[in-house]
Order: structure tokens, then sequence, then C-alpha cells
């Protein structure tokens, strides 16, 4: 158990230290001069959401969700992002983007006698979350829809996927 707890400390870690010596974006590069932003997403799981553009290719995401799907679980989730640039209109953009992220989840059961009777599990592991952005240019806001297939490498191992439909607003 131990053993588990250190390797998750260390992926975590690493994320941060990789987001702490990127370059952070100038302030007329991203949408409406706002890098950094909060909102909701609706989906599984759904809750919160943040982001925070390092340039205007690269961008640091982080959700903390519930989901409700035979029980009920609790994700979080820290991804690095490559934005790519499909279209350009003077209101908005419409950007790609695919990148490379580490979850952690814990599910608790209260469906007792639906046939899976586990009465909680967790899993840490590795995410590529794939979607597309629509940053609107007068207004400092952002819709998103994302898929995230990840697998679970240590706790109950194996394949899960995420999805959502969200809103930020940056400031």
């Amino acid at each position: 158990m131990k053993t588990k707890f250190f390797s998750a400390t260390i992926m975590t870690t690493m994320l941060l230290i990789a987001a702490a010596f990127a370059t952070p974006a100038q302030a007329q590069d991203v949408g409406n001069g706002k890098n950094f932003g909060i909102g909701l997403e609706l989906g599984s799981p759904s809750g919160l959401t943040g982001k925070y553009y390092l340039n205007p290719k690269n961008a640091i995401q982080a959700t903390l969700g519930l989901g409700f799907t035979d029980g009920n679980f609790m994700n979080i989730a820290v991804d690095y992002l490559f934005h790519f640039n499909l279209l350009q209109k003077s209101d908005f953009r419409l950007d790609f983007y695919v990148g490379l992220g580490a979850y952690l989840w814990y599910w608790f059961d209260n469906n007792e006698g639906s046939g899976n009777d586990d009465k909680d599990a967790w899993g840490l592991g590795l995410r590529i979350p794939i979607g597309l952005s629509l940053p609107f240019k007068k207004l400092p806001l952002e819709v998103f829809l994302e898929v995230a297939p990840g697998f679970s490498l240590l706790g109950r191992t194996g394949f899960g996927i995420a999805g959502a439909l969200g809103l930020r607003w940056y400031f």
C-alpha cells in the first residue's frame, strides 16, 4: 500500500514540477487577455474544472468531479494539453486539443444488491483527453466538449472513459 501511495505522489509531483517550469502566456496571447479559467462540466464525472494557458498552444487543466454510475465515484484529474486551431473568426475560434494526464478516482457502492457489492475501490492512472474548445474573443468564456480514455495502473486496474460538456469563465 505504501508503494502505491509513493507512486501516486511521484506522478503528482512530476506534473506540478512541469507546470512550474513552463513559460507563462503573455496577456494578449489567449482569448480576451485572460489566461486562467474556472467553470463547470457536466458528464461523467460532473464537477469543477480549471484551465491555465501557458501559451497560445499549451495549457494545464484540472478537474474535480463526482459520478453516479452503478454507485458513486469521485475523480480528480490533471492534464497537459496541446491546442491546434481549426477555425478563426472575429468573435471566436475553434480549437482541437489533445493531451496527457493523470487521474485518481475513488468509488463507493451505495447500490447494495445490484450485482456489484464491492464496498469501495480506488485507482490511479493515465488518461488522454481529446476535445474541442470554443473560446470567445469578446467574452471571457470558453465552451468545450471532451472525451478522455484512461487506464488505471494502480489500485483497481482497468480501462475507463470520461466525457463532459463544459463552460469556463476566464479572469
